[in-house]
């Protein structure tokens, strides 16, 4: 399996709980790789964050290009932060009809329903994340129907069509008052 998080390697991202939920799963599963793909995430810092143990089942990519391709390969997506607004790893995971595991606060509870499009889970609470990571892991049928679930949302929800059709109904209530 993939399980992979996209986000730059920065104060506001927490790779630490991400990575510290990845050793919790490989002590228990060796069928596991985790990626971590944002500037930063091949970084020394990155690196001290892995227990040499485990670094094997790791890919610390760093800042790519043409993320979407990687993102085609997950199994699981994640986004652990401590702050977020609407992310855009979580659009794009949605988007391409990956299951979610994402932090809840902020806007990631307006884009991920719980337990319909992802799993939101409590801030730095790495026992949490991996515990939903693995629930996806062994049920590929809720893998699969959350991904649809969420792609069906983005689509819905964040459409360029949808964006025009709000922005005119704005702009026609402005126009009448």
């Amino acid at each position: 399996y993939l399980i992979g998080m996209v986000a730059t390697f920065c104060e506001q991202k927490d790779y630490k709980t991400f990575f510290r939920a990845a050793q919790i799963l490989l002590k228990k599963r060796d069928d596991i790789t985790f990626l971590a793909i944002g500037r930063g995430t091949n970084s020394e810092e990155a690196i001290k964050l892995i227990d040499k143990a485990y670094m094997d089942s790791f890919r610390l990519i760093g800042l790519i290009p043409d993320v979407e391709s990687y993102i085609n390969v997950m199994d699981v997506c994640v986004l652990s932060t401590f702050t977020e607004g609407i992310s855009n790893s979580i659009l794009e995971y949605m988007a391409l009809g990956k299951p979610v595991v994402a932090t809840d606060g902020g806007g990631t509870e307006e884009i991920v329903i719980n337990n319909e499009t992802g799993f939101l889970v409590k801030q730095s609470d790495p026992f949490e994340l991996a515990a939903k990571m693995e629930i996806f892991l062994n049920d590929p049928h809720l893998r699969k129907s959350f991904g649809q679930e969420g792609k069906d949302r983005v689509k819905w929800l964040f459409s360029i069509e949808t964006m025009v059709n709000n922005y005119v109904e704005l702009y026609n209530k402005i126009v009448k008052n």
